[in-house]
């Protein structure tokens, strides 16, 4: 018998647990329940948080204190460390992710991704000295 397990689509910042960083920071989780799509070049507007809902703060960073845009794995940790992890899961659409659209960036960064059923999901871990994927 095959077992399915249900794979939400977050995106999160992994707050560095070394100092010094904010007290009262703390890892920064989005949970995406719609994205917006461009019907044209089908591309996700990864920044729209209309139909989303974050728990966390980090003050570190003053463009996302409180949002990691989608399919986003975000960390600061230190060099190459994939700390941060997030999911995309478009299961029950008739889309998918094409391979090569994931990278790695940022300072001493590193990223890995998968790709699972036929592309519908994709698991990634990312970070560095600060780093993303």
């Amino acid at each position: 018998s095959t077992q399915s397990t249900w794979v939400p689509n977050v995106s999160a910042y992994a707050v560095p647990r070394r100092r010094p960083w904010g007290r009262h920071d703390q890892d920064v989780v989005t949970r995406w329940f719609m994205i917006r799509i461009n019907p044209t070049t089908l591309l996700v507007h990864t920044g729209d948080f209309t139909y989303t809902a974050s728990q966390g703060h980090c003050g570190h960073h003053p463009e996302n204190t409180t949002t990691v845009p989608f399919g986003t794995a975000f960390a600061c940790e230190g060099p190459r460390r994939a700390d941060a992890a997030a999911s995309i899961n478009l299961g029950g659409t008739p889309l998918a992710v094409a391979p090569g659209q994931f990278k790695h960036g940022g300072h001493m960064s590193i990223g890995h991704w998968n790709h699972t059923s036929r592309g519908q999901s994709v698991a990634l871990r990312g970070g560095g000295y600060c780093g993303w994927v």
